[in-house]
């Protein structure tokens, strides 16, 4: 059964582009579709693999899903739509699916950067970090510029967990 579908929803891939798709969190898996609706085994993250959620305490709408295998760690964008209430519903629903399958994850909010490993390989890390944008009027959301084994989150200047 599913418990819950993202109409639209970005995943940055492991060469820092981004894609766009659909998101469905069914009682076992997170399946990350194409536009067009394809289904790829390995943007899928079962349930039971899923380590942690990692999440800025600022206005954008970038989570990581850790897993617990080395290197297949999902960067998803839930600022598509605009509309910021979107990744804590899903930070929510994520939490409580793996609890029903038994397996405990923890929820980490960062400040500065969160470290992820998409690459495939052991030991090759990346990073989010998170600056606010010059304009104190932007809407939240998140804006990406990327740099070698970096990725650059522009938020609208205001944070919502302390």
């Amino acid at each position: 059964a599913v418990v819950s579908t993202q109409s639209t929803g970005n995943r940055l891939n492991r060469r820092h582009v981004v894609e766009r798709g659909h998101l469905v969190l069914s009682n076992k898996a997170l399946i990350f579709l194409t536009q067009k609706f394809e289904l790829y085994p390995q943007k899928t993250i079962f349930l039971q693999n899923v380590k942690s959620v990692s999440l800025s305490h600022h206005v954008d709408t970038m989570c990581v899903v850790h897993q617990k295998e080395v290197g297949k760690d999902m960067v998803l964008d839930f600022g598509v739509t605009g509309v910021y209430h979107t990744l804590p519903e899903f930070i929510a629903l994520l939490f409580l699916s793996c609890r029903r399958l038994g397996t405990r994850i923890s929820v980490d909010v960062f400040s500065e950067r969160i470290r992820y490993n998409n690459s495939r390989k052991p030991n090759v890390w990346d990073e989010l970090s998170f600056s606010a944008k010059k304009d104190k009027n932007s809407k939240p959301g998140a804006s990406l510029c990327q740099l070698k084994n970096k990725v650059v989150i522009f938020y609208g200047g205001r944070d919502v967990l302390h």
